[in-house]
């Protein structure tokens, strides 16, 4: 059976672009964590929601144009895989446990990528950048074929099911870029534990806060990893011995005021305690700035790591 792409959503699976195991740091004691989002116009609402029951789009990574059996496999052979491995990572980083083996440190780093690429709004970024490109030089492809394969019949015409297709390839093949998985690798990492704090690290649909994107020799990167454990990488020892003589609180303060303005659609939090903060910049900063410099070039005055070099400039 071939997948159909108006296939009603209801009946689609979830596909979470901010896992399950990854939310559920969030829970309270009733099981659920608190949603904040704008269901109405401007307004945030919370609500109390089950780690499952939020965080995803149904069918987000579903392969259209392709035998039902096939039309799941970025969804299950790259994210789930991703997301197993990723969970058994977070366990050991929340006990501050970085003895891993290179295997678990390569699967950390894609889940880390993945979180900077997978949501709703880059998956429809690429669909729309490819829609754009796709035909022009689908048409090139068509002569070409006909050159390198005579009397094999002509290419098929272009469709939008194809540009679909490549969208949802090339994110992730993206996401797996052996160059830019190397850079992360090799910051230096770690994690802070902000649990002496009286306030609480909350997370969002955009929960990787950087500064300058990654190329950089004082670029650096962190991820809440539950309300009191923070993930941070660094690319100099300098820059990440600078984040852990931070003092707690007003580490805590930034990251959650960077986090919840970063956000697109939601901000996740255990208790009630930013509920000002979220309500009144929530979504401020949503505009969605480029991990490297890519076309705008390097920023004066700053260096770039050498690996970035190729990749930024």
């Amino acid at each position: 059976m071939i997948s159909n792409m108006s296939e009603p959503s209801t009946k689609l699976p979830k596909h979470h672009y901010i896992p399950v195991f990854y939310l559920k740091q969030w829970r309270g004691t009733d099981g659920r964590v608190i949603e904040f989002s704008r269901p109405y116009k401007d307004q945030v609402k919370p609500r109390n929601v089950h780690p499952d029951g939020t965080g995803y789009v149904r069918g987000l990574y579903r392969m259209p144009g392709v035998a039902d059996e096939h039309a799941e496999v970025i969804e299950k052979s790259f994210f789930a895989k991703v997301d197993d491995q990723a969970a058994l990572a977070l366990q050991k980083l929340l006990k501050t446990d970085m003895n891993w083996s290179f295997e678990l440190r390569e699967f950390w780093t894609l889940f880390v990528l993945s979180m900077l690429m997978r949501s709703p709004e880059t998956v429809a970024d690429a669909f729309s950048s490819i829609t754009r490109n796709l035909p022009k030089d689908w048409a090139r492809a068509q002569k070409q074929w006909e050159i390198d394969h005579p009397g094999e019949g002509p290419l098929g015409d272009y469709n939008p099911t194809v540009a679909k297709q490549y969208s949802l390839i090339a994110l992730r093949r993206f996401i797996a870029n052996d160059e830019i998985g190397q850079l992360i690798l090799n910051m230096v990492s770690g994690t802070i534990d902000l649990s002496q704090t009286p306030f609480r690290l909350v997370t969002s649909d955009r929960p990787i806060v950087m500064t300058n994107g990654l190329g950089y020799t004082d670029s650096h990167l962190a991820m809440p990893l539950s309300p009191t454990m923070l993930f941070v990488a660094a690319n100099t020892q300098q820059t990440m011995d600078s984040l852990v003589r931070m003092h707690p609180l007003p580490l805590t303060f930034v990251c959650n005021k960077t986090t919840v303005r970063r956000a697109t659609k939601y901000v996740w939090a255990q208790d009630h305690s930013h509920d000002e903060l979220i309500m009144t910049e929530m979504s401020l900063d949503a505009g969605d700035p480029s991990m490297f410099a890519g076309e705008r070039g390097p920023i004066v005055g700053k260096e770039l790591v050498p690996l970035a070099k190729k990749i930024a400039v």
